[in-house]
């Protein structure tokens, strides 16, 4: 089993690895990660999407004062 970190910078000792691994074995990632193999490395890619069940005005208002502390001029 291969778990690569968030944001791993793949080398082509780990995409050996995985085209080895992909033959008897199935190899899945997310969209994002996707973007990051080379095309011809076959994987299964899972779509992830989040949904915020409680507290969506409390985020809300938040990620609108860390967005309005980023473009205020210092």
């Amino acid at each position: 089993c291969f778990i690569f970190p968030d944001h791993h910078r793949f080398h082509w000792q780990d995409l050996q690895a995985l085209e080895s691994w992909h033959q008897d074995h199935l190899v899945v990632t997310t969209e994002k990660d996707a973007a990051r193999l080379p095309a011809d490395v076959a994987a299964h890619v899972l779509r992830v999407r989040f949904e915020v069940v409680t507290g969506e005005a409390a985020l809300r208002a938040k990620l609108a004062t860390l967005v309005g502390s980023r473009s205020a001029p210092t």
